[in-house]
């Protein structure tokens, strides 16, 4: 016979709930309120993951230790950083800057076009009317947005090197300090998670690393040989967005598209037509040989990963949700797939 829960059973148990809500609130509060420094600092361990991977294929190759090697790919890194920076610099700048004039007239022969147009006109009177309701102190906020959002990008680079290079540096000392958080009957189980993490990661940067090389290379090629302006600084932008896989090729294809507009429409299916047989290319080609040796990341999650952590963080969440999307898949076949499901299958034969 089942005796009911007296009053004061009933009343412990609802401070247990309101506590657990309460507790569970203020954990995603503070998730949310540090949800940048956790991904400034899981962008640190990405760089720690990519220059240790350099150095111990360099060490494999050539058989110096591991800090000689880290100590070359640093430099390595930076000299090439500088060569590059020296050498594009002043041609990029000027491109950009003709780039930047060029889509401000497509934006007016747009306009002009649109006028002609029932629906253009009703699409122009919307824009103008936002932004005559943002006009007041729109110049004073947008440059106080402009210096803090700067002075922020500038400061969290800065601090995922320092992590970066810190950890690169003697990453068992990190290992070993996490590793002592965990049970000791359970220290096994981790330090194998944590393995396959790092191997996902390491592979998925340096293929990341090929895959942007590749696209640069071959959009800056492809627009030179279109005869598009701007061919340099559209590929160096074209590599350095491939990094966000989906959403960050999109983006970088817009101003290609919108310079290709000035030469005509055989020019703008032409270079439509580059854009999507490099993706066709990197999608079909490289990234099937790249998750050969990394984890294989369904593409509506990555995207839905993406889109959530954009709207919680921004920018920052943008590039690295793909690498967590991979960590999260790693995490949830060891501790899911192979510590529940397949551990109760074996119990149950």
């Amino acid at each position: 016979m089942n005796m009911k829960p007296t009053r004061d059973e009933l009343t412990v148990r609802a401070i247990k709930v309101i506590g657990l809500v309460m507790l569970a609130v203020l954990l995603a509060t503070i998730v949310a309120k540090a949800a940048d420094v956790v991904l400034v600092f899981f962008g640190g361990i990405l760089l720690a993951i990519l220059l240790r991977g350099c150095a111990t294929l360099l060490s494999a190759r050539t058989g110096l230790s591991r800090k000689m090697s880290l100590a070359i790919v640093l430099s390595g890194l930076l000299a090439l950083i500088a060569l590059g920076s020296w050498l594009l610099f002043t041609q990029m700048a000027e491109q950009f800057e003709q780039l930047s004039a060029s889509l401000v007239h497509v934006w007016r022969e747009l306009r002009v076009e649109l006028h002609n147009h029932v629906w253009g006109r009703q699409v122009l009177a919307l824009l103008s009317r936002a932004q005559a309701d943002a006009a007041d102190g729109a110049v004073a906020q947008g440059a106080g947005r402009a210096f803090s959002t700067t002075l922020g990008a500038l400061v969290n680079f800065a601090v995922i090197v320092f992590i970066g290079v810190y950890v690169a540096v003697d990453p068992g000392w990190y290992r070993r300090g996490f590793l002592r958080l965990i049970a000791p009957a359970r220290r096994a189980r981790a330090r194998e998670i944590l393995d396959a993490i790092g191997h996902t990661l390491q592979w998925w940067l340096l293929g990341r690393a090929l895959g942007m090389t590749i696209v640069g290379v071959v959009t800056t090629i492809g627009l030179h040989w279109l005869g598009v302006p701007f061919a340099l600084g559209l590929g160096v932008l074209a590599g350095a967005l491939d990094f966000v896989p989906f959403a960050g090729p999109v983006i970088a294809a817009i101003p290609g598209l919108l310079v290709a507009t000035g030469g005509g429409s055989t020019q703008l299916v032409a270079v439509l037509l580059l854009y999507a047989g490099i993706q066709l290319l990197e999608g079909y080609v490289l990234t099937p040989l790249i998750e050969q040796r990394s984890v294989h990341l369904p593409p509506a999650l990555t995207i839905a990963m993406q889109v959530l952590l954009g709207v919680l963080v921004g920018a920052v969440g943008v590039a690295v949700a793909t690498p967590l999307t991979a960590v999260c898949v790693v995490l949830i076949k060891k501790l899911y797939v192979e510590g529940q499901l397949e551990s109760r299958g074996e119990s149950q034969r």
